[in-house]
């Protein structure tokens, strides 16, 4: 049996009912997620079995219908047909890159009704500069020129934004310009080619400033990356409390902690408490993601074998909050691709926003620790989380 949960791109994702759990009353499904493809011609999904072994829970709330489905196969495939329409139309965005402009109106519509497979007529939209407003598109030649721009013009455009970086004081409205016409590039590239992050660092240095990790995560999810400290100040005080239980006076790293919070207990510190002992409550050790350095360790020693890290480099090494620090650096790959980022805060948000742009998996031994800052703190995902994140979850909202 099947139940359709969440979606992805438009299309409802499906999950096979593991188990249905009722406590207090309240009921919840614990399932094995699926993602589905439409088959047209057969007015049914095809499922596949997501990578993730890991199974879910969600609740009534969350199901994009109340009547279960029974999956049958076809072909060799694994077909369920749903008994109510499950597009959702809200996210159904499908981008499209075409080589050239079609001559015409009439041409474009029928080049996007036959790659698209649309069945029904549509009329052509296009957000005119001038009123800052979408009109009706009766002629090509209205079609915003940049949309339209060969590869060649964009990587000259990259290559001139290389040369600003360089400068001691870069122009960083052109940055900006030039980021946002550029974007098509950068993702085609990250995408298809998948190049090692220290060949984006020289191709496109401006994605690894503060500045340009917010516009490009707002490009990519349409949220602002900031969104990450509200959703984390919003659970503070209780995820705090959590780490004052009686389980975790035997963890020395969660004991030193909170004596050193409760030294001082302003914001920002109690921000870096969070998510320095978050990887402890989820039963994962920190040790991975972020490694301590005095000012005269060679850093290189540290670094080595650290896929996604961060990088402390502090007077005191035993001090799990320093007042200050020497450098907060961001390792990816085992090369420091940002310095200078203040905090352990600043860090963290920043780490994600490059892990969402540059298409790079969570490690493994802290899968949990960023499905909480994915999914609870920055609101991502939230309808469906892994047991263990749906027990934290539940004791952070109660």
């Amino acid at each position: 049996m099947f139940l359709s949960v969440g979606h992805t791109s438009g299309l409802p994702d499906f999950g096979k009912l593991v188990k249905i759990v009722v406590v207090s009353s309240k009921v919840s499904f614990l399932i094995e997620p699926y993602h589905a493809w439409y088959m047209e011609h057969l007015r049914s999904y095809e499922l596949i079995k997501k990578q993730s072994s890991e199974l879910v829970i969600v609740e009534l709330h969350e199901l994009n219908g109340y009547q279960p489905l029974y999956p049958y196969q076809k072909a060799g495939k694994l077909m369920v047909t749903s008994k109510a329409f499950l597009l959702h139309q809200a996210q159904d965005i499908r981008k499209l890159r075409l080589d050239s402009v079609p001559d015409s109106v009439d041409d474009l519509k029928l080049v996007l009704k036959n790659k698209l497979q649309l069945r029904s007529s549509f009329d052509l939209q296009y957000e005119d500069e001038d009123f800052k407003d979408f009109c009706n598109l009766t002629c090509v030649d209205d079609l915003p020129k940049d949309k339209g721009r060969d590869s060649r013009s964009l990587q000259e455009d990259r290559e001139k934004m290389v040369q600003e970086m360089r400068k001691t004081t870069p122009n960083l409205a052109y940055i900006d310009d030039a980021m946002n016409a550029t974007y098509a590039l950068r993702r085609q590239e990250i995408v298809e080619e998948e190049p090692p992050v220290a060949e984006m660092t020289v191709r496109w240095p401006a994605l690894f400033t503060e500045r340009q990790i917010a516009k490009e995560f707002t490009r990519l999810t349409s949220m602002h990356i900031n969104k990450f400290y509200e959703g984390l100040d919003s659970h503070l005080h209780k995820l705090l409390q959590l780490f004052r239980l009686k389980r975790f006076e035997e963890v020395q790293e969660m004991t030193s902690l909170m004596e050193s919070l409760d030294k001082d207990a302003s914001n920002q510190r109690k921000r870096a408490a969070a998510l320095q002992g978050l990887p402890w409550y989820m039963k994962e050790n920190p040790s991975t993601l972020m490694k301590r350095c005095e000012p005269t360790d060679p850093e290189e020693d540290f670094i080595k074998g650290m896929v996604i890290g961060i990088l402390l480099v502090v007077e005191d090494v035993k001090e799990p909050l320093p007042v200050s620090y020497n450098d907060v650096a961001i390792v990816i790959e085992e090369k420091i691709v940002m310095r200078h980022l203040a905090d352990v805060p600043n860090a963290v948000v920043n780490l994600m926003g490059l892990l969402y742009m540059l298409n790079l998996d969570y490690p493994k031994e802290m899968k949990y620790t960023f499905e909480v800052i994915q999914r609870l703190f920055m609101g991502i995902g939230s309808e469906t989380c892994t047991p263990r994140v749906y027990s934290l979850k539940n004791k952070l909202l109660s």
